[in-house]
């Protein structure tokens, strides 16, 4: 007897079970690749199921296993399934090569349409049962019966599931389709230039609340904000970003006042699927907002589940200064310097007091006490200030994933390394999309060793962001420790084509640059990795970050002194991560010489 199902969302009595609610739609051990990316979607995805069905109806296991979600879907965008001929000898060897180009990773590379499966299904058969009479009479009885026993029910299972995967198959255009969107950051045109904050708050908040919109893909902040000022043709935009649509506007803030206008571009042709101005109280920048995002979705014909409806009509506070002083504190977060980082803390610590139960407020504020800690001032004051403010978060709001992940990194870093991942994993949950989560999960991984699951995160972590050059170049590191040459030349290449894309539109961005120096350097040009290094050097000569990193590739260059010379003023400047420290495989030259050693030492 048989049993049809859809594949995308089918599960095993007994088995796995991690379809979650509100997560990506499907069971990931029958997600294809393009489906896991959150790509748009085609017949050929519904081919890579068919073929991990009928993996396994011939081997009894799934191609792509894992103990948890996250493997799983790493194992499918990196690695090789074992060939059914070598797990079950003697299967014809068409079927063997078949079920391989089923499983391709790249949606080309399959067979493009079912019939073309059912014909190579039939001439299969049709072999098998020319070869099965040439030796039948050769065979004992029971042999001869086993065999034709297998291929009648090889063949009425494959009719069936070949026959419901034709008539049940949706077309093309009837299939959900992912869309893509950049929101740029909104021109400021107030009389006070300082007013920037409030019109790139509002573009940050809405990229936040797309981005958990499951079928539309939204540009990063880091990729989007690279075009502030620039004023680029909108088809050049679309083309760098990869997105088929972009929003662009103005914000004009006086006398209690605001005037928004906004206008969603198609790229491919120039023209506006949507326009409107509106002219509101500030107390009503939060109905602005939900009516600009409403109206991306409907132009987009994007449509929402009831989580997702929920979530865009989402007010996160009543209080209108207590979110005035939230956007401030958010864009100096983001310059990331020092004083910066002061002020930030000072504009959330506000932004609590106005309204208490403010939980994204608190968030930030949790936010600007752990980077502090991470950086430059690892007191116990800053770590239980990240801890309690984040906890307040979830007390008021535990349903915020942006609140599990602050509290999963804050407890992190105080090596609360379980509490920390039931945390990121909550977070995950919540929103599937977040690339935060996966960003921070894997560095907390990283700081215990945890190399395999550190791998699977970034690489999760870039999936979610494929524009942002940080995972990809993190993970080399993690390849390497792992002993894996070919996965850290691959992540090398893949890492700085992303990176090198975006130092075209931020040739000052110091992270990107030290980044881009280390894949250099591991790739073979070592007079360029240097060169860039020494410039990063001279622009930031006492930053605790700069500094560590600068020790990783002069130790990658073999430059012993430097790289030692540049990892004890990092520490003398407050870097604490010792664990970060003990696990990096960039500084595996110094692990034997007297000063490393010592170093080590005075961190205990």
């Amino acid at each position: 007897m048989a049993k049809i199902v859809d594949f995308g969302l089918a599960k095993l009595r007994g088995q796995l079970k991690i379809t979650k609610t509100g997560t990506t739609v499907g069971t990931a051990t029958y997600m294809s690749p393009e489906q896991a990316r959150g790509e748009e979607l085609d017949q050929r995805t519904d081919i890579w199921s068919f073929g991990i069905i009928l993996y396994e109806m011939h081997t009894g296991q799934v191609p792509f296993r894992g103990d948890y979600e996250q493997a799983v879907i790493f194992a499918i965008f990196n690695e090789k399934p074992r060939p059914v001929g070598q797990l079950i000898p003697g299967i014809p060897k068409a079927l063997d090569r078949l079920m391989g180009e089923l499983l391709s990773k790249d949606q080309n590379e399959r067979p493009q349409h079912m019939k073309d499966i059912v014909a190579r299904l039939r001439s299969t058969v049709k072999q098998s049962e020319r070869k099965g009479r040439k030796t039948e009479s050769a065979e004992p009885v029971t042999r001869k019966r086993k065999k034709k026993y297998l291929y009648a029910g090889i063949v009425s299972v494959l009719v069936l599931l070949v026959t419901a995967i034709l008539i049940f198959l949706p077309s093309k255009q009837s299939r959900v389709q992912v869309k893509s969107i950049a929101v740029l950051p909104f021109e400021n045109m107030s009389a006070d230039p300082e007013n920037e904050y409030f019109s790139d708050g509002l573009a940050d908040e809405l990229i936040n609340a797309l981005s958990k919109i499951k079928d539309m893909r939204v540009a990063s902040r880091t990729s989007a904000f690279s075009f502030k000022g620039k004023h680029q043709d909108i088809r050049e935009v679309g083309e760098q970003l990869d997105v088929e649509n972009v929003l662009e506007g103005s914000v004009r803030k006086a006398d209690g006042r605001v005037r928004v206008t906004a206008q969603l571009i198609n790229v491919s042709d120039g023209y506006h699927l949507w326009s409107e101005k509106f002219d509101r109280e500030l107390k009503d920048i939060f109905t602005i907002q939900e009516e600009i995002s409403d109206n991306i979705v409907k132009s987009l014909c994007v449509v929402l589940s009831e989580n997702e409806s929920r979530a865009l009509e989402k007010v996160p506070t009543s209080n209108f200064e207590a979110y005035d002083y939230y956007l401030r504190g958010r864009k100096l977060f983001y310059e990331a310097g020092r004083q910066s980082l002061n002020l930030a803390l000072q504009m959330f610590t506000r932004a609590t007091q106005l309204d208490p139960g403010f939980a994204l407020a608190f968030t930030g504020l949790a936010q600007a006490h752990s980077w502090p800690y991470l950086y430059y001032d690892s007191t116990e004051e800053n770590l239980q200030a990240a801890e309690n403010a984040s906890r307040t978060a979830l007390q008021l709001d535990p349903g915020l994933a942006e609140a599990h992940v602050a509290y999963g990194y804050a407890v992190s870093l105080s090596k609360r390394f379980d509490l920390a991942e039931g945390e990121f994993e909550t977070a995950l949950e919540l929103n599937p999309r977040s690339f935060e989560a996966y960003y921070f999960y894997a560095r907390a991984s990283f700081a215990q060793g945890k190399m395999e699951k550190t791998a699977q995160l970034y690489e999760m972590a870039h999936t979610m962001r494929p524009e942002d050059y940080q995972p990809l170049l993190l993970v080399v590191n993690v390849y390497k420790s792992m002993g894996l040459e070919q996965k850290t030349i691959d992540a090398s290449h893949r890492g700085l084509k992303v990176v090198e894309e975006h130092l075209q539109l931020n040739p000052d961005d110091v992270r990107a640059l030290y980044l881009c120096a280390g894949a250099y350097i591991r790739l073979g040009d070592q007079e360029r990795g240097l060169e860039m290094a020494r410039r990063v050097l001279a622009m930031e000569p006492a930053d605790v970050h700069t500094l560590y990193n600068l020790a990783c590739i002069f130790s990658l260059a073999g430059k012993i002194d430097e790289a030692l010379g540049s990892l004890e003023k990092a520490v003398q400047t407050g870097y604490a991560q010792k664990e970060w420290i003990v696990n990096d495989s960039d500084l595996d030259l110094l692990r034997g010489h007297p000063r490393y050693q010592a170093l080590l030492a005075d961190m205990d």
